[in-house]
């Protein structure tokens, strides 16, 4: 209970009208938010950082306080005791005392955090969504006595929504034929059934799930996520109900009747970065992958800084540390690795078919067909030759020494994800997990008894090792530490190693000198075979059914200096003296050893097939045909992470001290925050589905009001609720309430239609208003939060690129496939490179990976598109959900000179000159290049300094050709023929670029309006 004396004091206080006004004080609104950043830090939810037992974010906690005692603290002078503590950082304004003062004089009306309470949406009855918008923006706007801005002209509006909904410029076409019939639905209706919607939307998506092509860290691999992006843009596109993208991403892994697009849509959850440093340990960071999800998670649909609960409980949001490692739960039951950043993926992941290769296989298919028919119809004809060459092997068996190629019974790597797949021709193909270090075990059982003498071990190249060479590491050598060959788990010894080639200080020798740190290796790039031959130190008599296993361990410290396909051989009877290649003709393999002691019949035809010179053409045929549908397999699909739940029991989840994850402490079971009311049901499993059911739940708080204003800050330019990654205590207040809540329930009412929401937010008079400002405006409302006028802001990082392309007519409208790399300054991530990455050289692509939209721009992680960084994308490291902007002399430089800029400026103006009537003016010209850019037409004055600066460039340039060509140069390759048009051309062409050039880095060209 209030002291009476205290209440006289905050009466007397507020009566004297010292900053108050009449206005009931919200508890929420107005004290909450003061309480949270002053005090709560020292006396809110984190008992252990509570000092003096003082507890304020309770209602009944904060009644038991000496409200004497704090009100004497808040105003006393000594540094020593008043609150807050100067060496906080923090101090109460004369306002936040009024504040405080004038609550405790309405006898402290308490009320929990307004994101945290259900979805109350008032009852007022509008005929459209857009009205409502316009009725509760207009109802603020008086509240605040406030004016709103008139329409804006339509063109600025066409300019506004286009980008908004698509990120790409209205065409010239659209421009003209919108002035002619100002449609505003049709606009929209058209924008939103576009295939750019789904990459506009998808642009922000991407930052909010930390994607990227690279896995960061040091070494930053590539890794291929690229199918999870298509499927986010489908999504968009496709309209997908909010509730089903949501539950899909989350847990579609989990769903009854899943597909695999369904499977796919779970890598939101595997776009954290992976470590692959050497030493790094693996339970260490396999933890933070799992922390990166729940945080990523609790961010992007509750807007919840759930991070700050990890080392202990959150010190301004009711969650404590247990809550948020019940969450961690959820996500911590996937069969994963934490030191996997090596190959494109790392498990559990799923094999993806890519779209447009269903006819090419077909045709290879039939194809290879006929060459096996074609074969058999040769051998059928071919009866004696037969009869003749199965004497000829029977023979050779008889008369020893012969190399015998093993096939494999079974490879096993040490490190999972690794795969090997055995070839026809008795060579083994490694693929898969790529990591640091391995052993690769080979093991084999002998069809009959005979004596080996010898190992031979060779290296070959193939077309899926770095650059068509022997290895996978990235400059195709390998480091072959040691090899060992075992009979029945016996070790059996070497005598002698030679190999025909070797470098300097690394012989093959060393491959059987006990040294993990020595080794055999053939140098950087080789695309021939390497052999070697390992003398046993005497004869071995083994008999059928005994098993060999020889093992090749690399474990120097190389990394990933693996052979990526070998093939071995036994040299039976004799070791003699020759070279490892001696013999190489009459190689036979165990296979064909056996089937000679069994009379197996068509493994002796199919022997007979694969080595007789009768069928050189039929087999050259066959392998074309083999090799090309083995190729487009390879290329018919891609891989991508996804989440996919162990077998057996759920792996255990700890309370981790400190946010340690080697300090387990109490055990958890999956489960939600209490504070928000909204129990688990007690008749599901406690997985990731019931987790993702639970967020779309009609009585969920938080994750409508989330998605809503999300969608608000892409649409409008700011969030209804500033601070969208922080709707706890600390996060900043909506602007409008109960515009929020309308549209987060009408959201869930309305199936989740994110199409509905954002037409209905493009077509209200909000968002058409003109965006003029008078220094009154400026002054009450510099960030224009109660939306009187319209917002503008620059273009997203993305749009001013795409928008430079599109006007220039080289953008590729092609939606989805692998990213792409366009121009970037040389050397960016060789400056960065760790050891042995992949990602250590840049080279552009050609023609058109250069002109894809910037969606698909491959992005490193380590180094990220400099042009995107300079614009403020988000790096990707991990979630990001705010947009912001900023303003540097980087942007202009980089506009002005990036390639990716300066190329379809001068496309540009080209393209303006030859679309331009032969009878227009100079003038007339400009004009139209002025609408293009920027959707409206130029002034008189406008025209004017264009024209002049036209006159005087062309002038420059009539006197100085050999410039005029230097400066379209750069875009020589994609001008047409112009070497036949004449110097006058060129000379106007470069005058033109001038101009282009200004009005693309205009602010009109750059922002929204």
């Amino acid at each position: 209970m209030m002291p009476k004396t205290l209440i006289a004091i905050v009466i007397g206080f507020a009566i004297s009208g010292q900053g108050a006004t009449a206005e009931t004080i919200s508890f929420s609104r107005d004290v909450l938010p003061i309480l949270s950043d002053r005090c709560f830090q020292c006396h809110g939810p984190d008992e252990a950082s509570r000092e003096a037992g003082v507890r304020l974010d309770l209602e009944t906690t904060f009644r038991e306080v000496d409200f004497d005692s704090i009100l004497d603290r808040i105003e006393h002078d000594d540094p020593d005791q008043v609150m807050p503590p100067p060496e906080t950082g923090k101090r109460l304004s004369d306002t936040d005392k009024t504040i405080l003062k004038r609550w405790l004089a309405q006898d402290a009306p308490w009320e929990g955090h307004w994101s945290y309470q259900p979805i109350v949406a008032p009852e007022k009855r509008f005929e459209s969504l857009s009205q409502a918008i316009d009725g509760f923006v207009s109802e603020k706007l008086h509240e605040k006595r406030l004016n709103p801005n008139p329409a804006g002209p339509p063109l600025a509006w066409l300019r506004r929504v286009t980008f908004d909904l698509t990120g790409l410029p209205p065409t010239l076409k659209e421009v003209e034929s919108f002035q002619n019939d100002p449609d505003y639905e049709a606009v929209v209706d058209r924008l939103l059934a576009s295939v750019h919607f789904g990459e506009r939307m998808a642009w922000d998506w991407l930052e909010a799930a930390r994607y990227a092509d690279t896995h960061g860290f040091q070494k930053d691999n590539v890794r291929t996520m690229w199918a999870w992006r298509d499927w986010v843009i489908d999504a968009f596109n496709d309209n997908m109900p909010f509730d089903q993208f949501t539950i899909k991403q989350l847990a579609g892994d989990l769903l009854p009747d899943g597909t695999l697009n369904d499977q796919i849509a779970t890598g939101f959850n595997r776009n954290h970065r992976i470590n692959a440093e050497a030493g790094a340990i693996d339970e260490e960071y396999r933890v933070e992958y799992v922390i990166d999800r729940t945080d990523t998670f609790a961010t992007v649909w509750m807007g919840m800084t759930a991070g700050c609960a990890r080392c202990h409980d959150h010190k301004f949001d009711p969650l404590t540390q247990k809550e948020y490692y019940q969450l961690f739960a959820f996500f911590n039951n996937i069969d994963e690795r934490g030191n996997d950043g090596v190959g494109p993926t790392a498990e559990p992941d799923v094999a993806v078919p890519i779209d447009g290769y269903a006819t090419e296989l077909v045709t290879a298919v039939e194809t290879l067909e006929q060459a096996q028919d074609a074969l058999q119809a040769a051998i059928s004809e071919n009866e004696t030759a037969y009869a003749e060459w199965l004497v000829q092997q029977r023979d050779r068996i008889a008369s020893p020494p012969f190399w015998m190629v093993v096939l494999p019974d079974d490879i096993i790597g040490t490190s999972s994800g690794s795969r090997f797949e055995t070839l026809g021709d008795g060579s083994v193909l490694f693929s898969g997990a790529n990591p640091l270090n391995d052993v690769h075990r080979v093991e084999i059982q002998i069809p009959s008894s005979l004596t080996i003498a010898s190992l031979r071990l060779e290296a070959l190249p193939d077309a899926s090792l770095t650059d068509g060479s022997l290895a996978r590491s990235f400059d195709g050598d390998f480091l072959l530490s040691e090899l060992t060959l075992h009979v029945d788990e016996q070790r059996v010894g070497f005598a002698t190693a030679n190999a025909d080639v070797e470098t300097t200080g690394r012989s093959v020798s060393q491959a059987i000198d006990e040294g993990p740190l020595t080794g055999w290796s053939v140098g950087p790039g080789r695309r021939i075979p390497a052999t070697a031959k390992f003398d046993l130190t005497k004869p071995l008599k083994v008999q059928a059914g005994q098993r060999l296993a020889v093992a090749l361990r690399y474990e120097s410290r190389e990394e990933q200096y693996f052979i990526g396909r070998f093939r071995l051989s036994l040299g039976v009877d004799q070791p003699g003296s020759s070279s490892p290649m001696d013999d190489v003709s009459t190689a036979i393999t165990s296979q064909l050893w056996a089937a000679i002691q069994s009379d197996d019949e068509p493994t002796l035809r199919r022997a007979f097939a694969d080595s007789s010179h009768l069928f050189a053409d039929q087999r050259a045929a066959l392998g074309r045909a083999t090799s090309r549908l083995e190729s487009l397999k390879s290329r018919s699909q891609t891989r991508v992470m996804v989440m996919r739940e162990r077998t057996g029991p759920p792996r255990p989840s700890h309370v981790l001290a400190r946010g340690l994850y080697d300090q387990p402490g109490e055990m958890v079971i999956p489960d939600v925050p209490e504070f928000l009311g909204l129990p688990l049901p007690n008749d599901r499993p406690r997985n990731r589905l019931t987790l993702a059911e639970w967020l779309v739940d009609p009585r969920h708080p938080l994750t409508s009001r989330v998605a809503v204003n999300r969608f608000w800050q892409i649409v409008f330019g700011r969030a209804l609720v500033g601070t969208p990654e922080d709707f706890g205590k600390q996060g900043e207040q909506p602007s409008h309430p109960k515009l929020l809540d309308y549209l987060a329930e009408d959201f869930k009412t309305n199936g989740w239609n994110v199409k509905r929401l954002i037409r209905s937010m493009a077509l209200s008079e909000t968002y058409r208003r003109d965006v003029r400002v008078s220094q009154e405006g400026m002054q009450t409302d510099p960030e224009n939060r109660w939306l009187a006028r319209g917002t503008r802001h620059r273009l997203p990082a993305p749009a001013i690129r795409d928008q430079s392309l599109a006007l220039s007519g080289l953008l590729v409208n092609r939606v989805g496939g692998p990213p792409v790399r366009p121009w970037q300054p040389p050397g960016l991530w060789q400056a960065v490179a760790g050891v042995n990455s992949n990602t250590t050289r840049y080279e552009p692509d050609a023609d058109e990976g250069l002109f894809r939209r910037s969606l698909y721009t491959f992005w490193k992680r380590g180094m990220p598109p400099p042009n995107m960084m300079v614009l403020d994308s988000a790096n990707r490291e991990v979630c990001n959900v705010r947009i912001t902007t900023t303003n540097s002399p980087l942007q202009a430089l980089t506009t002005l000179n990036d390639l990716n800029f300066v190329i379809p400026t001068i496309v540009f103006a080209d393209r303006m000159m030859r679309l331009a009537d032969k009878s227009s003016s100079d003038e007339e010209r400009l004009q139209r290049m002025w609408l293009a850019a920027r959707a409206d037409n130029a002034s008189r004055f406008q025209l004017e300094v264009l024209s002049k600066v036209y006159g005087q460039q062309r002038d420059f340039y009539a006197s100085n050709v050999t410039a005029a060509k230097a400066r379209v140069s750069p875009a020589l390759r994609w001008l047409g023929d112009i070497a036949e048009r004449n110097d006058g051309y060129v000379v106007g062409l470069a005058a033109a670029t001038e101009v282009a050039e200004i009005i693309l880095n205009s602010d009109g060209a750059l922002c929204i309006p």
